[in-house]
């Protein structure tokens, strides 16, 4: 949730404030390292406990978290994940927070702040059936999730020989 000491209850609180407000299952997964990481599992877990429609999971694997992925209606949060995977499902993302400022991101990820009001307006946003309608032919900008087959193609057809092995020096001036 937070990089920052001390605000992490805080930004935790208005989260879950803004997920009760939402008339959905939920489904909340831990988060990774990071400060405070140890008490956000006890509130994401606390709230699961007395909400009937949400469940808390520490860790999905990757076959599990991908399927979810392209079952669920929105992703919220501030990991990676809404920038990197969530393109490949064209799934709606809630970014909270500024922890991805800067970081390329395609046209799925609405930007919000840390506040239950931004955080629901942006929940609205993602569940609207045109906002996802619009995500159709969605283009990742990390790629397509074919890398492997193409990188083993062109090792295939590599030729393999010494101009690959030896290095070239230029010149580029004498050291010492």
């Amino acid at each position: 949730m937070t990089l920052t000491p001390g605000e992490t209850e805080g930004h935790v609180t208005e989260l879950l404030a803004a997920l009760e407000s939402v008339d959905a299952d939920v489904v909340l997964t831990s988060p990774g390292l990071e400060v405070d990481s140890l008490r956000i599992v006890e509130r994401l877990n606390a709230f699961a406990e007395r909400r009937a429609r949400a469940r808390f999971v520490s860790s999905l694997g990757d076959e599990v978290y991908a399927s979810l992925l392209k079952e669920v209606d929105a992703m919220v949060g501030n990991s990676s994940s809404g920038l990197i995977e969530a393109p490949s499902f064209a799934l709606p993302v809630v970014n909270v927070g500024d922890r991805q400022r800067g970081r390329v991101r395609a046209g799925n990820v609405i930007d919000v702040g840390h506040a239950r009001d931004e955080i629901a307006a942006g929940l609205v946003q993602a569940l609207d059936p045109a906002f996802r309608r619009g995500l159709a032919g969605l283009a990742n900008p990390y790629g397509d999730g074919h890398a492997a087959p193409r990188i083993v193609r062109v090792l295939r057809e590599l030729e393999l020989g010494p101009r690959l092995i030896r290095k070239r020096f230029t010149d580029v001036g004498s050291v010492g």
